[in-house]
């Protein structure tokens, strides 16, 4: 929309010409319409948003693992502390990936197994395929997310 009111060379912003460029997209652009998306991405989506948050928190916890093991501090509460954490969020993201993949099961077991079936492609990488093209259904996403 942007580009298109971009190369009508209009400067100003209001709602009525707001209005008037949209119609006016519509009318010459003709796009698809909007369909929201499938209940497998809902669901597959809210499962993969905690595991990606919980994942790079885990990361962090390791990097201070590490830093606190290269200070050379063996036995401390902290260690102890961040260890715990550490197992903690490896059980919680292996029991969010269980959820993630019964929903893949449930709506793309075909798709699923035919990924799985590529040398070096694993369940991990199979699922989050299908989760971010939208079950290879929307291939922009890969674009934007992959590069």
């Amino acid at each position: 929309m942007k580009r298109f009111i971009q190369m009508r060379l209009k400067t100003s912003k209001t709602d009525k010409l707001d209005a008037l460029m949209i119609r006016l997209y519509r009318e010459s652009e003709q796009p698809d319409l909007w369909n929201p998306p499938s209940k497998l991405i809902v669901d597959a989506t809210e499962l993969h948003k905690p595991i990606e948050i919980l994942v790079r928190h885990r990361a962090a916890l390791k990097n201070r693992l590490h830093a606190l093991k290269t200070k050379g501090i063996s036995r401390s509460i902290v260690l102890t502390s961040v260890r715990r954490q550490i197992r903690n969020l490896s059980d919680e993201i292996a029991e969010f990936e269980l959820k993630l993949e019964a929903v893949i099961k449930e709506y793309q077991p075909d798709l699923l197994t035919r990924l799985c079936s590529i040398p070096g492609i694993g369940k991990r990488t199979a699922i989050y395929l299908i989760v971010l093209t939208h079950g290879f259904e929307n291939y922009r996403s890969v674009n934007v997310n992959l590069g």
